[in-house]
């Protein structure tokens, strides 16, 4: 299980992020998160290629969300913000690609960043 620091800067931020302000107002702070150079970079950072085909980096002894930005990582934020913001990515910015059509299913089931959130409950943007 992730440790939260509740001391965190981030956390702080996110959890009166989440408290004081309604959705309509957070999805306009995830809009200009995730502007139209944040998806690849972030993509980039994940690998998401990797999760997509489901290839563990036999290399990393870390886990590969140590490695992505602050703001994806288990624990650093408000979990609630947290899985807005990855709701927000598969809804509106993320172009998700599967090659092999064996892979659809598990590719919906799974949970790509870890917040309890697969692609099947989201709306998608792009396939």
């Amino acid at each position: 299980m992730t440790k939260i620091d509740k001391t965190d800067t981030l956390f702080s931020i996110t959890e009166s992020i989440h408290t004081k302000l309604p959705r309509e107002l957070r999805d306009i702070v995830y809009q200009h998160i995730w502007d139209k150079n944040t998806p690849n970079c972030v993509q980039g950072c994940i690998n998401i290629a990797a999760l997509l085909a489901f290839v563990p980096n036999p290399k990393s002894k870390r886990s590969p969300s140590s490695e992505w930005p602050a703001y994806l990582q288990p624990g650093k934020m408000n979990q609630a913000i947290r899985t807005e913001l990855v709701q927000y990515f598969y809804e509106t910015a993320a172009k998700l690609y599967i090659y092999n059509p064996k892979k659809i299913a598990p590719f919906f089931s799974k949970d790509l960043i870890e917040t309890g959130l697969t692609l099947a409950d989201c709306t998608i943007n792009t396939l």
